[in-house]
């Protein structure tokens, strides 16, 4: 939210304000009479990731380019703030100009009284991974479209500030309890009869093992326990209908291959000796010669199709200038 700091703000601005800062205020001093108790936290966090709802969550993967992108989701970030306690983190829009939008992400331990906050352009471009000139991003125009593109690019930019202001320990405290939570989710088995069964699923709705490959940006014997719950969530989200498969994997039906034929391609094949479509297997005589015109003709013998689209647009034989005779 965008406020002016002017004396020509309205009362209701300034009531606003003046709520905002004694919240703020009210917020710190809460954090400082009330300090976290650090084993309290990890025990609160370690129950969180022990769950099997934010563990097949936490981690996201895929591939930009040549490069494979992997790290913790915005859901782990803001669970592990939660539990961290005196957190305040979130993000909102400052300015929309045309194509752009002024976005702002912070997080701030209200205790320690430190803050990461960050301001960046969200271009009102469709996202993609690596837009290339085949498939470039679209631009936004709706206004749904663009406050949508706005706090997914806003979220992520707001994890990035939780994990810098949370300490390093805690976080990879976090990682390691959710990869062991997603390990026993495999009943004990090994994890390369965990990925077969992943690939036999999907491929029971349809999905090939190469779209998977694709989706997790490595090869099947490259899947780690975070890669196996991403596509756990996915398989999930397609069979209770909350995804479908052309979503998440981006597939695309074959374009029927189909052929043009004009008139004026056919005539022009039966003129030059070119093979049509329509008589691709037929081999025509050589121009001039009286196999040619006795084939062109309109009293061809056998009525064949090339003699008769010639009959029905040049009307008349070229070579004895004999009216056309109608075909029928």
């Amino acid at each position: 939210m965008t406020m002016s700091l002017t004396g020509n703000a309205s009362q209701a601005t300034q009531i606003e304000q003046a709520r905002a800062v004694a919240e703020v205020l009210a917020a710190v001093r809460y954090a400082q009479e009330n300090p976290r108790d650090q084993d309290r936290a990890l025990d609160e966090f370690e129950r969180s990731c022990r769950r099997t709802e934010l563990a097949q969550r936490a981690f996201f993967g895929y591939r930009r380019g040549a490069a494979r992108v992997a790290g913790v989701t915005i859901e782990f970030a803001q669970e592990a703030a939660r539990c961290w306690q005196n957190m305040s983190s979130g993000s909102s829009e400052l300015a929309r100009r045309f194509r752009e939008s002024e976005m702002v992400a912070f997080a701030w331990d209200l205790e320690m009284n430190t803050q990461r906050r960050t301001t960046f352009v969200s271009p009102h471009t469709g996202y993609t991974d690596t837009p290339t000139e085949e498939k470039p991003a679209r631009e936004l125009v709706a206004v749904r479209d663009i406050r949508e593109n706005n706090q997914s690019a806003a979220s992520r930019v707001e994890r990035e500030m939780i994990l810098a202001v949370l300490p390093t320990w805690y976080v990879a405290k976090g990682k390691a309890w959710c990869t062991a939570t997603l390990a026993n989710e495999g009943g004990g088995k090994p994890i390369e009869d965990r990925r077969r069964e992943i690939i036999k699923s999907f491929e029971g709705i349809g999905v090939r093992r190469e779209a998977l490959i694709g989706k997790i940006g490595a090869p099947v014997d490259q899947w780690i326990e975070p890669d196996l719950a991403t596509l756990i969530v996915i398989g999930q989200a397609i069979k209770s209908g909350e995804s479908t498969v052309h979503s998440e994997f981006r597939t695309q039906a074959p374009e029927p291959t189909t052929t043009s034929v004009t008139a004026a391609s056919i005539t022009s094949g039966a003129r030059t000796g070119t093979a049509s479509p329509a008589a691709a297997d037929e081999k025509l005589p050589d121009p001039g010669t009286k196999a040619w015109h006795d084939d062109q003709h309109p009293t061809r013998a056998d009525g064949g199709a090339i003699s008769r689209v010639v009959q029905l647009l040049n009307g008349d034989c070229g070579i004895c200038e004999q009216p056309a005779e109608d075909p029928s």
